[in-house]
């Protein structure tokens, strides 16, 4: 093999190195704009809100009363118990904000507060306009 021949082996190679990436790339690109974001969907409930704390006076069973969510969360800031909306659900509570629903409860709706004298203020609020996101 002479010199000739060696370099232009090696610029053969490197033309399909540079082919190979530029197939890659736009492999790459090409998928990652397919990629779609999940959508979520808005659904509006019409129900009561209960309000309530991680004490023995608003939880029907003491070993429920360790300051952790069903969910394994430290029991702190917004969130949200619900008898039949999954973990992970966000809802926009009216007078409350928005939180992720964290904890089991006995009613479709239930708000948190780190309070006790919080959650007795707020009592329950009927027929509020609760709206839920969902992916």
């Amino acid at each position: 093999m002479t010199t000739k021949q060696w370099y232009q082996g090696l610029v053969k190679l490197i033309i399909a190195m540079v082919l190979l990436w530029g197939a890659c790339e736009f492999y790459y690109f090409t998928q990652k704009k397919k990629t779609k974001q999940p959508q979520l969907t808005t659904i509006t409930l019409t129900t009561d809100v209960r309000a309530y704390c991680a004490k023995k006076c608003c939880v029907p069973i003491e070993r429920w009363c360790d300051g952790i969510f069903a969910n394994g969360d430290k029991a702190e800031g917004l969130a949200i118990a619900s008898s039949v909306l999954p973990f992970g659900t966000i809802g926009n509570v009216p007078g409350y904000g928005v939180a992720v629903v964290k904890d089991h409860g006995a009613h479709l709706v239930e708000v948190f507060f780190e309070k006790h004298e919080n959650a007795v203020n707020w009592g329950v609020k009927r027929n509020m306009q609760v709206e839920v996101f969902q992916k």
